[in-house]
């Protein structure tokens, strides 16, 4: 599949979601994966309202980097790959994973935000990444779901498991 769609998934009866994917590959190498919130009508969010930024540490065989970033400000996505490079697609090497919270993302009176952490090696199949990340779509507008996709290609493998929290 080109794009990985969680559609129908937000609902009235859960206030935070806990979205895990696990083993997100690309088949094609040195990919950017993107974000994009589902609205109600089953359609995708692409306006410029998205904020939001990805960091981490990496480390090699040589020493590390902790400082890397990429941001998203005022496009119509948001980024979830690696600050300081793209997705490996060597299946040995897992792809990457995410453990991400979703606060509320069905109500309609205000912003859609996410906070979350992610594993994973880069497209050198050789430099491991820990990082965080966080996005918002700045707008007062109730989402039922999300999709990801990747720039080229399409997806080798990845699982979405989605659990609703009661308050």
């Amino acid at each position: 599949a080109n794009t990985f769609v969680a559609d129908n998934i937000f609902t009235t009866t859960y206030k935070t979601y806990k979205v895990f994917v696990t083993n997100l590959i690309p088949w094609d190498d040195n990919n950017v994966c993107y974000f994009q919130w589902i609205k109600t009508d089953g359609n995708a969010q692409t306006s410029g309202n998205y904020k939001g930024m990805v960091g981490h540490t990496e480390t090699h065989a040589s020493g590390y980097n902790n400082d890397q970033n990429r941001r998203t400000w005022g496009q119509g996505e948001l980024i979830w790959t690696v600050a300081g490079g793209n997705y490996d697609n060597t299946v040995s090497t897992g792809g990457h994973s995410f453990d991400v919270t979703f606060f509320d993302p069905i109500r309609s009176d205000t912003a859609s935000m996410y906070i979350g952490n992610y594993v994973g090696f880069r497209e050198d199949n050789s430099n491991f990444h820990q990082g965080h990340l966080a996005g918002a779509y700045q707008a007062a507008e109730a989402h039922r779901g999300f999709k990801l996709w990747f720039n080229s290609g399409s997806m080798k493998y990845g699982q979405i498991t989605v659990y609703g929290l009661k308050h």
